[in-house]
């Protein structure tokens, strides 16, 4: 595996620090821990989102058949 060394701008230094911070708690290298988080980036966003058509109902079970006019009772007042 190749590596290079970068130089980033506009980093937020509280962030930064942060990381950095966590980064060195669990012994971990700063290049380590950023490629980590580039690749977690990558894969959240390469990520197939879920289609709302493609939800289903769920059957909560006996007695819970006036269960969304509860809960919109509790939250909106009768």
């Amino acid at each position: 595996m190749t590596q290079i060394q970068i130089a980033v701008r506009d980093v937020n230094e509280e962030a930064f620090r942060e990381f950095k911070s966590d980064v060195v708690k669990r012994g971990m290298k700063l290049g380590t821990a950023l490629t980590l988080a580039m690749e977690k980036f990558r894969s959240e966003l390469l990520k197939p989102r879920p289609k709302f058509t493609s939800l289903r109902p769920v059957d909560w079970g006996r007695g819970s058949e006036k269960l969304s006019e509860q809960v919109d009772e509790i939250l909106y007042g009768g």
